[in-house]
């Protein structure tokens, strides 16, 4: 079984920024027909970053990394937003998570049956932060 992770803001949409994403839609794969979803909350952007005052929920500034996203992804083989910053990404391949971005209008479901169906469904690039 194969198993990814969209990042969500609201259990629908595509997330525009990976760490800002409010929960991951986490989709199970046998060969290439989904047979799983579930939704993990993402803790993470709950706890430290809404209502910071910094769009959508980022702060900015001290940057405790993201090891607990880590933590939460670990059984995922990719990770699809519609953005992330190179921080992120970089922790994502350092533990064997493929990052991919889309466009955040796309739907998720499609999103996920192009990954598993072998369809090159992302880029590698990152978000215009500076953090």
């Amino acid at each position: 079984m194969k198993r990814i992770a969209i990042a969500s803001s609201d259990g629908e949409c595509i997330s525009s920024h990976f760490g800002r994403s409010m929960c991951f839609l986490i989709y199970e794969a046998d060969g290439d027909t989904i047979v799983r979803k579930e939704v993990r909350a993402n803790t993470h952007a709950c706890s430290e970053h809404v209502g910071c005052g910094h769009g959508e929920g980022h702060a900015h500034g001290e940057h405790r990394g993201h090891a607990d996203l880590m933590e939460l992804l670990r059984d995922c083989e990719a990770v699809i937003a519609g953005g992330m910053g190179s921080r992120a990404a970089q922790e994502l391949k350092q533990n064997g998570i493929t990052p991919l971005m889309v466009n955040s209008e796309a739907e998720p479901d499609a999103a996920a049956a192009a990954y598993f169906s072998g369809q090159v469904c992302g880029g590698d690039h990152t978000c215009t932060c500076s953090h």
